[in-house]
């Protein structure tokens, strides 16, 4: 056993690093890849009474083909627009020029819903139910028409009333039996006859006012109708007045304006927003505040990081993002356009999910199947896609789980030397092979890390390396890719440590 110069004093010891970091970029060029990362992994946080918590790190679940064609006229073909109707338990999506739907509880056919005007664009949809008569209907926006289907009779009309205001912003939203739309390019919120989403009366509308902004986006939280502008979120509420019905909530506001990205979880909105006279951010919209909820390093991903005069943030403009639900969280997706960050919406951290090919999973759409599973669209696949426990690929690829630890020099600057580095992990069969690798870097990621990299067979009751260098402070990274779920909770280090 190693000793200092003076006998008392012990040098070999055993520590840990512990996983349980943020991810971290020390600038907005995601290709820096010199920090902290977490990469298709999350923290699954088991509370103990009395005791330290539990913190893992989980594989998130694969992507696999369903049997629901999404009707691309071709593989690179984007979707427009979704909508998952939990009432019929059907699904909606817009592409290319068409609306299509389907009905997983039914069966695999597509239906063609309508053909809209439009190639190209946003479409957004609602749903509405007639009080008169309880009909159900699915509403259909592409910013020039407004179509209402009627799910039970499997027939789609085009409003063609001339006071429905034309163009508007794709977002219509219902309440107590009126359809809502924002005339585009104004503040002005138009609505419908009462229960009658294809009929409109001239001059049946409000103006969003709090602020001298337009109005781009309207959503519904709970009995509100919300309006989102250039720099202003604004509440209004039923109250049966002429000639609109809605009447404004004169709340108190940050100024916040919406970009894009807005996805709604029960009665909370998220949405990439923009400060007033501040940068672009990731807010949470809960009842009457808007907060801002990621965080410095996810800002300065999603903001510019070039020099170039007139240039623009990384992300893209006029998409939704998404609810996902996996292993038993609930997760906001944001589809960036350097990678895509996911929210847990109760731990409140940020990670990345990657495909097989290294950038960010590409998410066009998300359903959630009644009583069932989680589905998605991805580009550049023609069906949809599920999201299951029962594999941990991507379409038949492996995709890669990463987790990059800080620079650690474990109380001091000496030099020490490293015996062996153990990774504390699962082990889902205990016979063959399965490896993580692990590499590391002792001058900050400057030479890419250790020339070769180390295999850990997990699969084994040692996973080890042994005989792993010399260094003052170092970073790891560790790597796992099989087709197996996977958790883990950090490294232990074996060291001698100098006297310099």
């Amino acid at each position: 056993m190693a000793y200092s110069n003076s006998p008392e004093f012990q040098t070999y010891k055993t520590v840990r690093i512990k996983f349980d970091g943020e991810s971290a970029y020390r600038s907005g060029d995601m290709t820096v890849n010199r920090d902290l990362q977490i990469w298709n992994l999350f923290y699954d946080r088991i509370s103990q009474e009395n005791e330290e918590r539990l913190v893992r790190l989980m594989k998130r679940d694969g992507l696999g083909a369903s049997s629901y064609s999404l009707s691309k006229s071709a593989g690179s073909a984007v979707l427009r627009g979704s909508f998952n109707d939990t009432e019929t338990n059907t699904f909606y999506w817009a592409v290319d020029d068409k609306v299509y739907s389907v009905s997983p509880d039914v069966g695999t056919t597509i239906r063609t819903v309508c053909t809209l005007a439009t190639s190209s664009g946003y479409v957004g949809f609602t749903d509405f139910r007639a009080a008169t008569t309880q009909t159900r209907y699915i509403l259909i926006s592409d910013g020039t028409d407004l179509w209402v289907d009627n799910y039970g009779s499997t027939s789609c009309n085009k409003v063609t009333d001339a006071d429905m205001p034309t163009p508007h912003q794709p977002y219509p939203v219902t309440i107590d039996g009126y359809v809502f739309l924002i005339k585009a390019g104004t503040e002005e919120i138009y609505n419908s006859d009462v229960d009658d989403p294809t009929a409109w009366t001239a001059g049946s509308k409000i103006n969003a006012e709090l602020a001298a902004d337009k109005a781009l986006r309207l959503v519904r939280i709970k009995n509100y109708v919300v309006a989102l502008g250039t720099k202003s979120v604004e509440y209004f509420w039923d109250a049966a007045a002429t000639p609109s019905p809605l009447s404004r909530y004169d709340s108190p506001i940050r100024n916040v304006g919406y970009i894009t990205g807005l996805a709604q979880s029960d009665d909370v909105v998220y949405f990439v927003g923009q400060d007033d006279q501040q940068l672009l951010a990731v807010y949470e919209l809960r009842d009457f505040k808007a907060t801002k909820v990621s965080t410095p390093v996810v800002d300065r991903t999603l903001n510019t990081f070039s020099t170039t005069s007139n240039s623009k943030g990384n992300v893209n403009l006029n998409k939704d993002g998404f609810i996902v639900h996996n292993k038993g969280h609930n997760f906001y997706v944001l589809v960036a356009t350097q990678t895509t960050w996911v929210y847990d919406l109760k731990d409140r951290m940020w990670y990345e999910w990657k495909g097989s090919d290294g950038t960010g999973l590409k998410f066009e759409a998300a359903w959630a199947m009644y009583n069932g599973g989680t589905y998605c669209a991805i580009q550049n696949q023609t069906n949809m896609s599920l999201m299951s426990p029962g594999y941990y690929q991507d379409f038949g690829s492996n995709y890669t789980c990463r987790y990059t630890t800080e620079d650690n020099d474990f109380g001091t600057f000496n030099w020490k030397i490293c015996h062996r580095v153990a990774l504390q992990c699962s082990m889902h069969n205990y016979t063959g092979t399965s490896n993580a690798t692990i590499v590391w870097s002792d001058n900050d990621w400057g030479d890419g890390g250790s020339t070769t990299a180390r295999n850990i067979n997990v699969f084994s009751s040692s996973p080890f390396v042994s005989r792993c260098g010399k260094f003052r402070g170092r970073s790891f990274r560790i790597e796992y890719a099989d087709n197996y779920p996977f958790f883990m909770t950090g490294l232990e280090l074996d060291l001698n440590v100098y006297g310099v």
